[in-house]
């Protein structure tokens, strides 16, 4: 029994617990039992039969806002990134302000349509003005920069996402459907 006035403070017990057990099984040794059991009830012992069913865990769900923040996140990081080796000052954007506001965003726990309208319009105008900016930084000094293949799919898919975003905060997401479709 637990004492009510000391309960456990370990929220991620059960965890520990698997974890401790599963170090303590012999799961080869365990297949071999299985099997001499199971072996007379078994037909076409020839096939293999697997279970199909599987998931990819590290997969999210790409909202508006996540893959505009993403977005910004790489651009903001490149401009430093060739700022820094070309020597030159970094452009003026807000690019804090809007970090701080996603974030705050982010910990909500139940977000207002008109809180996520404001920062959503902030986020599109920052991507556009930092892909002006990064243009800026390549007809200036594109010819000092190397540019890999995924830079540059990265760039055009960025490039991408601001149309679309634009199109379906100005309510024309049918433009989108028929342009995929």
């Amino acid at each position: 029994m637990i004492d009510p006035s000391l309960p456990i403070t370990n929220y991620k017990i059960v965890s520990a617990i698997r974890n401790e057990i599963a170090s303590l099984l012999d799961i080869d040794s365990l297949q071999g039992i299985l099997a001499s059991h199971w072996k007379p009830y078994l037909e076409n012992l020839h096939v293999c039969m697997t279970d199909a069913t599987c998931y990819e865990s590290h997969m999210r769900f790409p909202t508006d806002m996540k893959l505009l923040w993403e977005s910004l996140e790489w651009l903001y990081r490149h401009i430093c990134k060739h700022c820094g080796e070309l020597g030159i000052r970094r452009p003026r954007n807000k690019y804090k302000n809007v970090a701080e506001s996603y974030l705050s965003y982010c910990k909500k726990r139940r977000r207002k349509a008109s809180r996520t309208r404001m920062l959503k319009r902030r986020m599109i105008g920052l991507l556009e003005k930092l892909l002006i900016q990064m243009d800026g930084i390549h007809s200036e000094h594109g010819t000092l920069l190397r540019y890999t293949q995924d830079y540059r799919k990265r760039l055009s898919i960025i490039r991408k996402v601001l149309v679309q975003e634009k199109e379906l905060f100005e309510g024309r997401r049918n433009s989108i459907t028929r342009s995929q479709g």
